[in-house]
């Protein structure tokens, strides 16, 4: 008899399992666990043969609990049921110990049958999810499939800049940064943010290559950048639009002969005529 612990957080789904396999003669359940971590608590009171485990599940996931699962109890077998078919999800599974893979729309009799398989020490695979894995184990993405714009954009994304700030750095919209990053994830095969980040600093030449990391992404010729204050030796100009400070103030902070006062006024020559000051501010 193979001695099956089913995990799954809902009830409907617990219960429906138990039935498909109640009508069985040579497959039974000896337990249910509703998360990850009553799962491993459960494999040591029920010493199961097979753990069908969902992945999707409050507290400890279904890919935690198989790790840990498959630590202490090697002799174990954990089979995944899910309605979750992607690359990243089977591939975190499959790297977690899982001996097989199937999802909650298969017939009950090929669920029987992947019982009983990975009972047997087999691997019982979805097609859909071995074509996943088929797919994830060619020739991984390089740099090179990638057009000049995107590599830019994920250079900056691997340097940890947001969206708004890509686009003021590269002189495009926030819209077609968001655009670029959903056709780099497709090609470089990642689901989130961190990920592309992490395969930018693996496999773009600006971290990859001697001095890499300090290195600027490439950067369009509509991008600006600031100026340095101080470069070559000389000051920075003032920003547009303000006025620098008085000329009396910008020569050691005071003028020849006024111990720190500003200049006298100078008489126009005429009696009442307005002063008319030697030097002009911001002049």
């Amino acid at each position: 008899m193979i001695d099956v612990l089913l995990v799954d957080d809902h009830a409907l789904m617990r219960s429906g399992l138990r039935g498909v396999i109640a009508g069985s003669t040579d497959v039974q359940v000896v337990g249910m666990a509703s998360d990850g971590a009553e799962a491993v608590s459960a494999v040591a009171t029920t010493n199961p043969h097979v753990v069908l485990m969902d992945l999707s599940m409050p507290g400890m996931d279904g890919v935690t609990a198989t790790r840990q699962i498959t630590e202490l109890y090697p002799d174990v077998a954990v089979v995944i049921l899910t309605s979750y078919s992607d690359e990243q999800r089977v591939l975190e599974a499959m790297d977690a110990g899982a001996i097989g893979y199937v999802l909650k729309d298969t017939d009950p009799v090929h669920l029987l049958a992947a019982i009983r398989s990975a009972a047997q020490g087999h691997s019982p695979l979805d097609p859909r999810v071995a074509r996943t894995i088929l797919h994830s184990r060619r020739a991984a993405p390089t740099a090179s499939e990638l057009t000049e714009r995107e590599e830019e954009v994920l250079a900056l994304v691997g340097r940890g800049l947001a969206n708004k700030q890509i686009a003021r750095a590269l002189d495009i919209r926030e819209g077609t940064v968001k655009a670029h990053l959903t056709s780099v994830f497709q090609r470089i095969g990642v689901r989130d943010r961190t990920s592309a980040a992490l395969w930018a600093r693996t496999n773009l030449p600006q971290f990859t290559e001697p001095g890499g990391p300090g290195r600027r992404p490439p950067v369009s010729g509509g991008a600006r950048r600031p100026a340095t204050p101080g470069r070559g030796g000389r000051p920075a100009p003032p920003a547009p639009g303000r006025r620098g400070p008085p000329a009396w103030r910008r020569v050691g902070g005071r003028t020849p002969g006024t111990r720190g006062r500003p200049p006298a006024a100078a008489s126009s020559g005429r009696p009442g005529a307005p002063a008319i000051p030697r030097c002009v501010a911001g002049g």
